[in-house]
């Protein structure tokens, strides 16, 4: 399920999503708010075709490629972020982005850590320890996603239809 009508970056955003300007009512009347929604959905959607680099690649490209000369501190954006992932992403896709993103920040700290003549022995195996342990997270990650293509193969119907009653098991 996806509250973003689609990904047509060049549309007004409050245009193909003007159910959002009820959430995002400071926002809406800014000027390039329009550009910036876009962006954060870039940034911060599963459905954004970024989705699968990290955090800090996506906000760069979209910052360099797309935003060009609209400067953005996403940090200035912090509950607007929350609050859009929050509309626009169901729990389950939620839940596998801040897995994803607990695995990214865990990657860039074990990779901090070097193998190294210089580095303390104690901080050596505290790394070999979270490396032994990086597969039961990832199984958790799996199963994260195997629930999100669920709930998004449930939602879908061929062609575009849309289930009766009947198919949903209502009746």
């Amino acid at each position: 399920m996806n509250i973003l009508n689609n990904f047509s970056i060049d549309a007004d955003f409050w245009e193909v999503n003007p159910q959002l300007k009820v959430a995002f009512s400071g926002i809406a009347k800014k000027r390039n708010s329009s550009k910036i929604m876009w962006a954060m959905a870039l940034v911060f959607h599963p459905d954004s075709k970024f989705s699968n680099t990290s955090l800090e690649y996506r906000i760069k490209t979209v910052q360099e490629d797309y935003l060009k000369k609209v400067v953005v501190d996403w940090d200035d954006y912090k509950e607007e972020i929350e609050k859009f992932q929050h509309l626009t992403m169901t729990k389950a896709q939620r839940t596998l982005y801040n897995w994803e993103m607990e695995l990214e920040k865990r990657a860039a700290f074990l990779s901090a850590i070097d193998y190294d003549i210089s580095t303390d022995f104690t901080l050596i195996e505290f790394k070999e320890k979270l490396l032994a342990s990086t597969e039961k997270l990832w199984k958790q990650l799996r199963t994260c996603m195997k629930d999100v293509q669920d709930e998004t193969a449930k939602s879908q119907t061929k062609g575009g239809a849309v289930k009766s009653a009947s198919e949903e098991g209502t009746i």
